[in-house]
C-alpha cells in the first residue's frame, strides 16, 4: 500500500487497512476508469495508477436484480458495454486499453439502498443506520477492450453507527455529497466519523473501490494477454 493512499485511509483507525496486494505493471497498457465518481479516481491516484476517466451513460434504475451482488455486477457489465460501444469504445479496442466499471449499493435490513433521490430518502436512509449496520456491496469489473474478455469480483463490508443529530444530517445533506453516495453512505466525511462505531472490511471497499480487488484483477488480465500471446 503505499503511503498515499495510507494517508487517505488513515482517519477510521478501527477498520481492516486495505490489503498489500502490489500493484501490477501496466506498462504502457492504457488504463481507463469508467466512473465520475471522485473518490473512486482519489483512491485509484492514491494506488499510484495513471489512468484516463469517461463515464458511462446508462440509467441504472433500468436495471433490477433483488440480489445486492447480482444487481452491482449487472451494473458494472452494463457500464462496460456502455462505453465499449460508445464514441471511445473503437479508440480503447485500438489502443488495448483496460477499462474498470464499478457500482455500489447499500443494503440495510434486508432492503437495497442506492443513491437518495430526495432530502427525505437521504434522512430515512442515515436514520436506519443506527439500527442496523450498513453493509456496502460493490462490484470491480475488469474489461479488455480490445478482446472484450472480463474480470470481475464483488467486495462487502460493514459499518456500525451510533445515532447522527438531526443537526448533522441536515448539514450532510446541505453538502449535497449524500445524493452522489450508495445509501448517502460518507463514512469518510469529517462530520460522519465521530459517529463510526466500527468497520468490518475495508474503507477503500467501503468508498467505492477495493484496491486490492482491482490489483488482482488488472493482474488476471494481463496474465491472460501474456498467455494468449505465447
Amino acid at each position: 500500500m503505499s503511503a498515499m493512499l495510507a494517508t487517505l485511509l488513515a482517519p477510521l483507525g478501527m477498520c481492516t487497512p486495505p490489503a498489500t496486494t502490489p500493484a501490477p505493471p501496466l506498462g504502457s497498457t492504457p488504463l481507463i476508469l469508467g466512473s465520475a465518481s471522485a473518490s473512486r479516481a482519489s483512491l485509484l491516484r492514491a494506488a499510484q495508477y495513471e489512468f484516463e476517466v469517461t463515464s458511462p451513460d446508462i440509467d441504472e434504475r433500468a436495471i433490477r436484480r433483488d440480489d445486492a451482488r447480482e444487481l452491482v455486477l449487472a451494473l458494472g457489465f452494463a457500464k462496460a458495454a456502455a462505453v465499449l460501444d460508445g464514441a471511445k469504445g473503437d479508440e480503447y479496442a485500438r489502443r488495448h486499453a483496460l477499462l474498470i466499471t464499478c457500482d455500489q449499493v447499500v443494503t440495510n435490513g434486508g432492503r437495497i439502498l442506492e443513491k437518495p433521490r430526495s432530502s427525505d430518502e437521504a434522512r430515512a436512509f442515515i436514520a436506519l443506520y443506527a439500527r442496523e449496520p450498513a453493509t456496502t456491496v460493490g462490484s470491480c469489473v475488469v474489461t479488455d477492450c480490445a478482446s472484450r474478455r472480463q474480470w470481475s469480483a464483488v467486495d462487502e463490508a460493514r459499518v456500525f453507527f451510533r445515532s447522527i443529530p438531526d443537526a448533522t444530517v441536515a448539514e450532510l445533506i446541505a453538502d449535497g455529497g449524500v445524493f452522489a453516495c450508495a445509501g448517502g453512505l460518507m463514512v469518510e466525511h469529517p462530520l460522519v466519523q465521530p459517529h463510526v462505531e466500527r468497520i468490518e472490511g475495508t474503507m477503500d471497499s467501503i468508498m467505492g473501490l477495493c484496491t486490492a480487488t482491482v490489483h488482482r484483477l488488472l493482474g488476471e488480465a494481463l496474465a491472460a494477454r501474456e498467455e494468449d500471446s505465447r
